[in-house]
């Protein structure tokens, strides 16, 4: 059996948008908010203080520590061609909380492509969990 990506790491430099007003696309508009989201569950904003406070070229770091790192809003992400799928802990209850993370929203992102394994191959998933408490309907 052929095995394909686990993880995948990609990288690509994102400049300056032209000015504050320019658009982007929503491929681009999702991945900053993911982007964003993933950042802030990593703390990324309290390593940045850190730095700009501690480090002797910290006042070079383009980015304001806020929470909310609005510094991003700043940077042109138009040409991504990527979507982001994170694993976040927590308890997350309705439709809408469901596919934001993890397994619901891959599956979400692969039907929304009309994505279908060529024929004659099969698919294997793997997933992990550290822990499965209250998995019901009502929660």
């Amino acid at each position: 059996m052929t095995r394909a990506h686990d993880q995948s790491i990609f990288v690509q430099d994102f400049l300056p948008r032209a000015s504050p007003a320019t658009p982007t696309c929503p491929l681009g508009d999702d991945f900053l908010d993911r982007f964003r989201d993933l950042l802030i569950h990593m703390k990324v904003h309290k390593a940045i203080k850190h730095l700009k406070e501690a480090h002797p070229f910290g006042s070079r770091i383009p980015l304001d520590p806020s929470e909310a790192l609005q510094d991003l809003n700043n940077y042109d992400f138009s040409k991504v061609r990527v979507k982001l799928v994170m694993s976040v802990p927590g308890k997350y209850t309705g439709f809408e909380q469901m596919n934001e993370f993890g397994l619901c929203r891959l599956g979400n992102l692969l039907k929304e492509a009309k994505w279908v394994p060529p024929t004659g191959e099969k698919i294997l998933g793997e997933y992990q969990v550290s822990l499965f408490r209250f998995v019901s309907s009502d929660h």
